[in-house]
């Protein structure tokens, strides 16, 4: 009976002694805790004018051009009444700039970088089309419309876990922003680029093989210049068939029309911005229609 029981003892150790030392070769499981997110947050912070996307707004008026082509698309449309803007400005009443974060199965996480924008946008009207006519008559008023705007910029950490510190390794390949909302917003397909080291085609999908607004780039695979260069954009791809008023907008909130070859320069040296805003044409031309505006953000690097 003694030796039965021994062989019983002895197999219940072989069975055990496998699993034990299974339990100790696997890595600690690794759990996101309240000091994680105030380490994360500590490197974001620093860096909120740069993820940020609310300085691009400008502070006083902008002036709209209508292109002959265009006009002529707002005159024989006779259907309901159409204003010409000459002008419009922005006024914020409430701003929420917020992070979110989506932990991955080992100890890297992507921050979410939030904004939104409640506010107005006020248009001056020079002049107007009556319903049914194809002729401009002088005009001297103004049309509120409700600003609702949200953006997104990703950022990419990672840890060795336990006391290793937080990384910041990649940005996502642009801000993008809608109003008033993604799913009726404008959109962009793609922009070409150019700056004195290259040029550079952006798309608005994550593609490894490309750069794309929604792609995770390293800080060297973002646009470098040196200070005073300009980056010009060369073309705008528009999605669908809408049509847009398109303006640049550089780190200070100074807006130029933009037209092929059109540039931004950067004095400050470090992390900065450039804006690629487009307007939907029914924002400038129809009373009924709320704001409608899609906005790139892409990240250059001075050094």
């Amino acid at each position: 009976m003694k030796r039965y029981l021994s062989l019983v003892i002895l197999l219940l150790c072989l069975v055990w002694l496998p699993v034990a030392c299974k339990k100790d070769d696997e890595p600690e499981v690794w759990h996101w805790s309240y000091q994680d997110s105030l380490d994360v947050v500590d490197l974001l912070e620093p860096q909120q004018g740069f993820l940020s996307s609310k300085n691009h707004l400008p502070e006083g008026k902008i002036g709209v051009a209508v292109t002959e082509e265009t006009m002529e698309v707002i005159r024989h449309d006779t259907s309901s009444v159409r204003y010409l803007v000459s002008g419009f400005s922005f006024s914020i009443t409430n701003s929420v700039y917020a992070y979110t974060f989506d932990l991955g199965i080992d100890t890297t996480i992507t921050a979410y970088v939030v904004d939104t924008l409640d506010g107005s946008v006020e248009l001056k009207v020079d002049s107007l089309f009556e319903r049914g006519s194809d002729s401009a008559l002088a005009a001297d008023t103004s049309i509120s419309k409700v600003l609702r705007y949200s953006s997104r910029g990703d950022v990419f950490f990672d840890s060795l876990g336990g006391d290793a510190a937080w990384r910041l390794l990649k940005y996502s390949g642009g801000i993008r922003g809608s109003t008033p909302e993604v799913a009726t917003a404008p959109s962009f397909d793609s922009l070409v680029l150019a700056y004195p080291a290259g040029g550079l085609t952006v798309i608005s999908s994550a593609d490894p093989d490309a750069y794309g607004m929604r792609g995770l780039f390293e800080p060297e695979d973002l646009i470098h210049i040196s200070s005073g260069e300009s980056v010009s954009v060369e073309e705008v791809f528009v999605s669908g068939d809408d049509t847009l008023l398109i303006y640049l907008a550089d780190d200070k909130g100074n807006w130029i029309i933009h037209e092929p070859g059109a540039s931004v320069s950067f004095t400050s040296k470090g992390k900065s911005r450039f804006y690629i805003i487009g307007i939907g044409l029914g924002s400038f031309v129809y009373a009924s229609d709320e704001w409608s505006s899609v906005i790139w953000g892409i990240p250059v690097i001075v050094d």
